[in-house]
């Protein structure tokens, strides 16, 4: 696989970072933070990539459209 290709595999997720995009995403919600479609999808694919479970996702909703 060239570096330029794209996989379905997982994304090893190096030390803290994943509760990094849990805590950005948990805050976000908190206040309520208005995204837009495409902020939305790239942190879910990225979330996804990086196996973190339904906790981004969760928190994401909670996001009203901007």
């Amino acid at each position: 696989m060239t570096a330029t290709s794209t996989s379905a595999e997982p994304t090893p997720v190096p030390s803290g970072c994943g509760s990094f995009w849990e805590h950005l995403a948990d805050v976000l919600s908190e206040d309520e933070q208005p995204l837009t479609a495409v902020e939305r999808q790239g942190v879910l694919t990225l979330a996804e990539r990086m196996c973190l479970g339904e906790r981004v996702p969760r928190a994401l909703t909670l996001c009203p459209e901007r």
